[in-house]
Parts: structure tokens; C-alpha cells; sequence
């Protein structure tokens, strides 16, 4: 899934989001379409899926306490 330009989701099958839950692969490509630093989640196997697929994704997934750590 992707975020297109006018604010519509459309969807792609692309290799990386198919480990991703559907709804877990919308806030994904939404972050990615608005050009987010960062995706934060407490959602354990979110980050995992996201970190194995790293490399085709545009945004990192962190929780948000490790995250925090990591900027101070």
C-alpha cells in the first residue's frame, strides 16, 4: 500500500509490506507518504516485520522508548 499524492491509498504488491499486517502496512506507507523521520510503535512484532524488510522501506520503525534513549 502506498500513500498517493491527493491523500488516496492505493495498493501495490510490493514484497515488503506482505509480512506486514494489512493495517500495519497502511500506517507504514502513510508515514512514508507523509515523509516522516521516524515511526514509532509499541507494537513488537510491527518493528520486527519492518526491521527485517529495512532495507525496501523508506522510514525506520522504533519503539518509542528505545527511541527516546537513543536521543538523549
Amino acid at each position: 500500500m502506498t500513500v498517493s499524492g491527493k491523500g488516496g491509498i492505493r495498493r501495490k504488491n510490493q514484497e515488503h509490506y506482505k509480512s506486514l499486517k494489512s493495517l500495519d502496512a497502511l500506517h507504514i506507507a502513510c508515514a512514508e507518504g507523509g515523509n516522516a523521520d521516524i515511526f514509532l510503535s509499541t507494537d513488537d512484532k510491527l518493528i520486527n516485520a519492518s526491521k527485517r524488510n529495512k532495507r525496501f522501506l523508506k522510514i525506520e520503525a522504533e519503539n518509542p522508548l528505545i527511541w527516546l534513549q537513543k536521543e538523549i
